[in-house]
Formats: structure tokens, sequence, C-alpha cells
């Protein structure tokens, strides 16, 4: 079985991230490399996901361009 450097790395960032709630200069420079961070692992909150029902159900307007948002 193969196991991707990548990977391991990003299991031992996520678990010192869960410890401490912080990451090391070489961890932040890891996560930016690979467009990563621990909390992109995390569930979501359930006030959060209320949040996204209810913005769901809002009111919203059709436009065919940008230029019809800045008319007067």
């Amino acid at each position: 079985m193969f196991i991707d450097r990548e990977e391991v790395l990003k299991k031992e960032i996520f678990k010192r991230y869960l410890l401490t709630g912080r990451l090391t200069d070489e961890d932040w420079e890891f996560c930016e490399k690979t467009d990563w961070h621990p909390v992109d692992e995390l569930p979501l909150n359930d006030g959060f996901i209320e949040q996204l029902k209810e913005t769901e159900n809002g009111r919203f307007i059709k436009v065919e361009s940008l230029d019809e948002l800045f008319e007067d």
C-alpha cells in the first residue's frame, strides 16, 4: 500500500492543529503551497448549516450582466 507523503503531512499537521489550535511557520508554508488548511477537515457547525439553509430561501434577483447591478 502506497501512502502519499503529502497526505501523511496533512494528517500530522491536522493532529497538531487540533491539540494547539495553531500552525507553525513550516506548517503554514505547507498549507499555502498545497492550498489546504486543517479547518478544511473539520465538520461544519450546525449553526452555520442553518444559516446556509436560510440563505438558500432568501430573496434573489436575476441579472444578465454585471452592468445591470450598477445602473442608476
